[in-house]
């Protein structure tokens, strides 16, 4: 596709100079028109060339790397905690922040939704409840 683009535009710069020698404004103003829906497109090429590079790698990612849906988050196999709104709705796997730790396990709350989630499975696993501090 690039090369494509290489070709048409090395084409039309060559028909914007007929143009100009032979003095026709109206050919030479529709031929500049092109050259700038040109540099529109290229512009637009590049930028789905980079889109496409940044899906394939989440795809390899989510491929290697598998979220599973566990008491109210999701979680990779290393155990970390992801926010479910965010996945769902935009596929973005946004690590959760712990801000309460409790018997019954932790609140998690995600930075970019600031969506809370009650998550009693990390603690679950483990088979104990978290260490409480001591009183002073």
């Amino acid at each position: 596709m690039a090369d494509l683009l290489a070709t048409i535009s090395s084409k039309t710069s060559a028909i914007l100079k007929l143009a100009k020698t032979f003095g026709n404004a109206e050919l030479y103003e529709k031929i500049s028109d092109l050259k700038i829906q040109l540099a529109k497109l290229k512009t637009k090429h590049a930028a789905l060339i980079n889109e496409n590079r940044k899906l394939k790698t989440e795809l390899i990612e989510s491929k290697n790397n598998p979220l599973n849906y566990d008491s109210a988050v999701y979680r990779d196999g290393k155990n970390a905690a992801f926010c479910p709104a965010c996945y769902d709705s935009h596929h973005k796997r946004i690590h959760l922040k712990p801000t309460l730790i409790s018997f019954i396990g932790e609140e998690l709350s995600c930075p970019v939704c600031k969506n809370e989630f009650a998550d009693a499975g990390k603690n679950r696993r483990r088979g104990r409840p978290p260490k409480a501090k001591p009183d002073k």
